[in-house]
């Protein structure tokens, strides 16, 4: 009895506590005043990357004489044609090609006029406004190839390979001022350009081949540099994203899909990190990114590093610049090839032989000898018989494949002398 009142006594119950149930009440206030913390965190960083970027003043300098409004003009008239191109149409029988020339011939005459003035695009803020200027200079050139075709059928070589050459020279001056957009358009109308030139160069006589080395060598230094195009992409695109962002639908997930026009494939977790993240910050890392690949733009192609593109959004609508830059090279190559072609058919006229090597051209028949501008080093050259030789350039993989021939954006295969020009190199 001792022992039981002894361990009732020793062991008494716990008085309860008064504090277990104000414990729920508080713990639900703690997580209460946590949410809205974070809620209000979250506003807060929301608010802050989400403030309208500063709009860079731009001065834009454009050249006392520019043809680039005279030219849309031009092209603006043959887009009012009846005529549709036959060349761009099923219908390319030599009676529609007469018809087409024929009404736009005073047309191109205007153009002849203004090609050897200065071209720039002039600058636009919003997206795809350069998209009809560069219609506007397919138009032109796809004329130009209209007449080049029609004097090439009736055995006028000369006159269709000044038609050829006006259209490259229009083509190569496109670029300028336009961007990326107009480097690969630039170079697009090139191939268009060129089309049946090599089908023509061994037809010309010789002041008409001298007149072609005189004119490529002029063409190809009207060219304007990469890097300067990239540098315009990088100032204009700073500008332009800038004056978007100011409308605060655009610094959204649906503002990105309503300006590319696409769907950004984000997904749950990525459209939330967009929304919340640093619109301003964004367009910075786009512009150091567009400034570093200007820079490799002005060395030489085998010199230039890769630059990898910023992982955002933004950064997915700028474009493939290397691939710009591989076909940049890849019509210069042409270019010099294609004098080449010409100087060493004068060489061919004059001794019916090839030379060789190319040093035997030098002076006489071409004023110096342009290098392979994936190497800088000569191109590939070898006199395979007396009216038989083999000339290439290695290509954008800068490895000699032995003359198999590749396109011109291509990582594969080189740029050969008799296929530069073809249907199939223009795929």
């Amino acid at each position: 009895m001792r022992s039981s009142d002894t361990s009732s006594t020793s062991n008494p119950p716990r008085p309860v506590s008064s504090h277990r149930f104000r414990c729920p009440g508080l713990l639900c206030a703690t997580l209460l005043g946590c949410l809205i913390a974070v809620i209000a965190g979250l506003i807060f960083v929301y608010l802050r990357n989400n403030q309208p970027p500063k709009v860079p003043v731009v001065t834009w300098m454009a050249p006392e004489k520019n043809s680039f409004p005279a030219l849309m003009q031009e092209a603006e008239k043959l887009n009012a044609l009846q005529q549709t191109n036959p060349l761009r149409s099923k219908n390319s029988s030599e009676a529609a090609l007469r018809a087409y020339v024929t009404a736009a011939s005073p047309i191109l005459d205007r153009v002849r006029n203004a090609l050897d003035e200065p071209c720039e695009m002039l600058p636009e803020i919003k997206p795809d406004a350069t998209a009809k200027p560069l219609a506007n200079f397919e138009t032109l050139v796809w004329a130009f190839r209209a007449e080049a075709e029609l004097h090439a059928r009736n055995r006028r070589y000369s006159r269709s390979m000044q038609s050829t050459l006006d259209a490259l020279q229009l083509a190569v001056k496109l670029p300028k001022g336009g961007g990326l957009d107009a480097v690969i358009t630039g170079e697009r109308l090139q191939q268009i350009s060129l089309a049946g030139a090599e089908e023509v160069l061994p037809r010309l006589i010789w002041p008409s081949l001298r007149k072609t080395v005189q004119r490529l060598r002029d063409i190809q230094g009207m060219r304007p540099p990469l890097a300067q195009n990239i540098q315009h992409d990088a100032l204009w695109s700073e500008v332009r994203y800038a004056t978007l962002f100011q409308d605060s639908s655009n610094r959204t997930v649906s503002g990105l899909r309503k300006l590319s026009k696409r769907d950004p494939g984000l997904g749950f977790i990525g459209s939330i990190h967009y929304n919340f993240s640093n619109k301003r910050a964004l367009i910075a890392e786009n512009t150091a990114y567009l400034n570093r690949l200007a820079r490799e733009a002005e060395k030489p192609f085998y010199q230039r590093r890769p630059v990898f593109r910023p992982s955002n959004p933004i950064a997915d609508h700028l474009g493939d610049y290397q691939k710009a830059a591989r076909i940049d090279c890849a019509s210069r190559a042409v270019v010099s090839l294609l004098q080449i072609q010409a100087a060493l058919r004068l060489y061919h006229l004059q001794r019916d032989d090839y030379p060789r090597t190319l040093d035997a051209l030098v002076s006489e028949y071409i004023p110096s000898l342009p290098e392979d501008p994936f190497t800088g080093k000569p191109f590939h050259y070898q006199r395979l018989k007396k009216s038989v030789y083999r000339l290439y350039s290695v290509g954008a993989n800068m490895k000699d494949d032995h003359g198999k021939a590749g396109g011109w954006g291509s990582l594969s295969g080189d740029l050969v002398s008799g296929n530069l020009s073809s249907r199939k190199t223009l795929e």
